[in-house]
C-alpha cells in the first residue's frame, strides 16, 4: 500500500521541469530503516519490500514518466537520536520524497523535519494522531489512525461483550501514548463507560526521550 501511495504521489506531482531529487532519468527517494535495532526484522522486510517493488516498477513499467526510481537508505536502528541524523543526511542528499517510517517515535522526529524542508513524507507504520491533526501539507499516511482503531476496539468490547470498565497497559513511549489516547477517544462515545485504570511499562531498549 505504501509503495502504491508513492507511485500515486509521483504520477500526480512530478513536473516536466526538474526539481530536488528529480532529473531527466531518475527520481530519488530516501528512507531510514531499522536495520540493526530492536525491530530490525521489520526494518529489513520494509527495505526488501520497497526495493523489490521499485525494481519491478523500473523494469516492467519503465519507472514513472520515464524516470527510474532510485531508493537510497540508511539505518536509524529505531532510535530517535540516530534517526534524526539519518533523516537529515537523506535531506542533504537531495531526495524528492521520504518514506517507510518505521514507527511512532521516528515519525515524531521526521515529520517536523519534512515539513520544514517542504519534503513529501509518505507511508508510516503508525497511526498516531499527530499524523492527521493538525493538517500537514507534506505528510501522506497510508493506514488508519489509532483513533479509528481504538474507537473500533472500544465499540466491539462495549457492544458485543457489555464491558463498561476499561483498563489499559501501554508502552512508555510515543507509540504507547498514542494507543492510550485512542482508547480515551473511543470511550467518549459511551458516557456510561470509563477508563478506570492505566499503567505504563518500560520496554528494554526504549528511552524516556521516545515518549
Amino acid at each position: 500500500m505504501i509503495q502504491l501511495a508513492f507511485a500515486a504521489l509521483m504520477l500526480a506531482s512530478i513536473p516536466a521541469a526538474a526539481e530536488t531529487g528529480v532529473s531527466e532519468k531518475e527520481i530519488t527517494i530516501g528512507a531510514c530503516f531499522d536495520l540493526e535495532g530492536p525491530n530490525k526484522s521489520n526494518g529489513i522486510a520494509y527495505m526488501n519490500g520497497a526495493s523489490a517493488y521499485f525494481k519491478w516498477l523500473n523494469d516492467e513499467k519503465k519507472g514513472v514518466h520515464g524516470r527510474k526510481i532510485n531508493l537510497i537508505f540508511d539505518d536509524d536502528s529505531f532510535n530517535a537520536d540516530k534517526g534524526i541524523l539519518c533523516f537529515k543526511k537523506l535531506i542533504e542528499q537531495g531526495i524528492f520524497a521520504g518514506g517507510f517510517v518505521g514507527g511512532t517515535p521516528l515519525a515524531a522526529k521526521y515529520i517536523p523535519m519534512a515539513e520544514k524542508a517542504g519534503l513529501p513524507l509518505v507511508g508510516f507504520n503508525t497511526g498516531a494522531q499527530f499524523l492527521f491533526e493538525p493538517f500537514k501539507k507534506h505528510i501522506f499516511a497510508a493506514r488508519a489512525s489509532y483513533f479509528d482503531e481504538g474507537a473500533y476496539m472500544v465499540k466491539r468490547l462495549y457492544e458485543d461483550l457489555g464491558i463498561r470498565k476499561f483498563a489499559a497497559i501501554y508502552q512508555f513511549d510515543a507509540f504507547g501514548a498514542s494507543g492510550l489516547e485512542s482508547v480515551k477517544h473511543g470511550l467518549k462515545s459511551y458516557p456510561d463507560a470509563a477508563l478506570v485504570s492505566s499503567e505504563s511499562l518500560q520496554l528494554k531498549g526504549s528511552t524516556d526521550a521516545d515518549y
